[in-house]
């Protein structure tokens, strides 16, 4: 246990958190409240679990989020293929989507 105790705040990202768990060399950090009582505990495997998606829980989220929802295309418009994390899109629009992609 480090002293004084390190901990996160509940409105904290995922970016912030890992810096602070990686900085302190931490496995877990306590997250308190604004009065400091305990809220909750992130472990370095709760950090992970967003990364650790199968492929095809990625095309679906690319598809249903960004072409459908935010971009608002027809569903024939890009084919999205995944193959290993590896995203590939295809498509009268697909040259579009990457160009505004690589700007970000």
């Amino acid at each position: 246990m480090t002293s004084p105790v390190v901990t996160a705040r509940p409105d904290w990202g995922l970016v912030e958190t890992a810096r602070v768990m990686h900085h302190g060399r931490l496995k877990h950090l306590p997250v308190v409240d604004g009065d400091g009582r305990l809220t909750g505990v992130v472990s370095r495997s709760d950090l992970l679990r967003p990364l650790l998606r199968d492929d095809e829980e990625i095309r679906r989220e690319i598809v249903d989020d960004v072409l459908l929802g935010s971009l608002r295309l027809p569903a024939y418009a890009v084919r999205v293929a995944v193959a290993g994390g590896v995203v590939t899109l295809t498509g009268t629009a697909a040259v579009l989507i990457e160009r505004a992609v690589q700007e970000v």
